[in-house]
């Protein structure tokens, strides 16, 4: 049961000068685009941001960074969504479908998905499994790219409604299940990094898509994801450093201080002592 009309956020880099937006799906004309989740688990609300990146434009050994609260395209729907969860914690994840729903593709179906613990092993996900939650994932999708309401412009919209499924309550539990991530996993507080894992299906495409009996394979991207409040803004970043959380700028001065002063106290201890050996 929702507990209240949610604001579903669609931003997405806009692709022509007429002002036309990339749409958010997952079919066998495209790659899949890659795209942030940042949740309100209290209220589920949802913030969608389409990085522009897809499944064959990601590198697993690029450098990529988004920051959604001077992005052109997202600020001002980051801003208004801010504003709808006030002060709840924020949970987020990385994610990416690429495939038919119906499985029929000839082309592989790839699920992309941030965890902090891997999506089962290779060989233990069935070929189904995947179809499934990358038919799920485009289902949560399509209701993005319908979102239409206030605060709009030409690439991003904050709008509300219930009709549209919401990513923890209706689409999280079967991304989860099918790809075999712990309960929630997927995603973290804002300020914690993800490992990022690929899941695609094997075998010769088309019905082997729909498959019980194939197995996928599973392969975990070099770098991690990152999404954390910096003294710039909210700042999405995939690179070889994304695991390590920088320290808030009070923080360091108080380490800094305690530390300069331990080496006095050190100083002090050690005048005192030559003093009474002289």
């Amino acid at each position: 049961m929702k507990l209240k009309i949610r604001h579903v956020v669609m931003a997405a880099i806009a692709v022509s000068a007429s002002g036309a937006a990339m749409a958010l799906n997952v079919n066998s004309t495209t790659t899949g685009n890659v795209i942030l989740n940042v949740w309100d688990p209290t209220t589920h609300d949802d913030f969608i941001f389409d990085t522009g990146l897809t499944q064959s434009t990601f590198s697993s050994t690029g450098s990529y960074s988004y920051n959604v609260t001077t992005d052109s395209n997202a600020g001002g729907v980051w801003s208004q969504f801010l504003s709808d969860v006030g002060s709840d914690p924020l949970t987020w994840n990385v994610v990416s479908g690429y495939g038919s729903a119906s499985g029929t593709t000839t082309n592989t179906i790839t699920a992309f998905t941030t965890g902090s613990s891997a999506p089962g092993t290779s060989g233990t996900i069935a070929n189904s499994l995947v179809n499934s939650a990358v038919a799920t994932l485009w289902t949560y999708e399509q209701g993005g790219n319908a979102a239409t309401g206030v605060n709009t412009s030409s690439n991003a919209s904050v709008v509300l409604g219930s009709s549209t499924s919401n990513w923890d309550q209706d689409t999280e539990p079967t991304w989860n299940g099918n790809l075999k991530v712990t309960t929630g996993t997927d995603g973290a507080s804002v300020g914690t990094a993800l490992a990022f894992y690929s899941v695609a299906t094997t075998g010769q495409p088309g019905t082997a898509n729909n498959s019980p009996s194939t197995k996928a394979t599973l392969s975990t991207f070099t770098y991690t994801w990152l999404f954390q409040d910096t003294s710039n803004g909210y700042v999405l970043s995939y690179n070889p450093s994304s695991s390590t959380v920088p320290l808030p700028a009070p923080l360091m001065l108080l380490l800094s201080g305690l530390a300069a002063t331990g080496i006095l106290g050190r100083r002090r201890s050690s005048g005192a002592i030559e003093s009474v050996a002289a």
